[in-house]
């Protein structure tokens, strides 16, 4: 079972890919999550309002790949723009019972 509770975001991860608009794969992702209220400026709202979701989310799927243990959890978000957004967030392990990581996070 995943350490929720412990799980992982690298800064990196929301300022170089979910909030950058020159991210070759990331740039839509930033599209969406500024255009819900979150901003560069204030990117430790995205990871907190992330971390938030993964521990009270819901683990829809769960697989073995050759990087570790693959989860996707969905949930939901109060965004700084004042709705409540529905992400879905997909996040690693590398062995069972490890601190999972953020690999990325998009509107479901």
């Amino acid at each position: 079972m995943a350490r929720w509770h412990e799980a992982e975001i690298d800064d990196r991860k929301i300022l170089h890919y979910l909030l950058s608009t020159d991210h070759p794969i990331g740039a839509d992702k930033a599209a969406f999550f500024t255009s819900i209220g979150y901003s560069r400026e204030e990117w430790t709202r995205l990871r907190d309002d992330l971390m938030l979701m993964c521990e009270q989310g819901e683990v829809v799927a769960e697989e073995q790949t050759p990087f570790g243990i693959k989860y996707v959890v969905d949930g939901l978000v109060q965004a700084p723009a004042g709705r409540n957004i529905e992400l879905r967030t997909v996040w690693i392990s590398e062995e069972p019972g490890d601190r999972p990581r953020l690999v990325t996070a998009y509107p479901r």
